[in-house]
């Protein structure tokens, strides 16, 4: 009886020693890409932002799970990314914007460094230069902090066929 009292204990700790820890993650968002009112960007930009990542974590996939919005008339396009402006924000309101070659949706989540969803939406875009205005108000977004906003391009076949993500400061 000790034997398999034994066995047992050794196979479960052979077994818990076998399963995958989930890796903690976190964001910095200390770097930004700064620039004008104008969208020109000023000093050294953040390389990593306002572009393709090739690949997210869990935690960022599931900022986009739940969404309603019906992507049956969306193409998959070609995507161009501006940097968001003005960055850093001061009058509480930035200037989302890319370049698109079809018809397509974009869904955007802002978070804050402790990775809690602040905002999540879904925008219809068109061919050609696309433009949103996006409001950081005082409520959600205290001054003096930096935050991330991730992008997500979808059709109904391929979500996320292009995404990434740039950080924002709020001053």
């Amino acid at each position: 009886m000790k034997q398999i009292a034994l066995r047992i204990l050794f196979l479960s700790l052979v077994a818990l020693g076998g399963c995958e820890k989930t890796k903690s993650f976190s964001i910095d968002t200390s770097i930004i890409t700064a620039t004008d009112a104008i969208g020109n960007v000023v000093g050294n930009p953040d390389l990593t932002d306002w572009g393709f990542d090739s690949e997210w974590s869990e935690t960022e996939a599931s900022f986009f799970l739940s969404d309603p919005v019906d992507l049956s008339e969306s193409k998959q396009a070609s995507i161009t990314m501006l940097p968001l402006y003005p960055n850093p924000v001061t009058n509480r309101v930035a200037t989302f914007s890319f370049t698109s070659t079809d018809t397509s949706f974009v869904k955007v989540a802002i978070v804050n460094d402790q990775l809690k969803r602040l905002a999540f939406f879904t925008l219809k875009i068109t061919d050609g230069l696309n433009a949103f205005s996006i409001p950081f108000p005082e409520s959600l977004y205290p001054a003096n902090r930096n935050y991330r906003l991730y992008y997500s391009f979808d059709t109904f076949s391929k979500p996320g066929y292009y995404k990434g993500h740039g950080d924002i400061s709020i001053k």
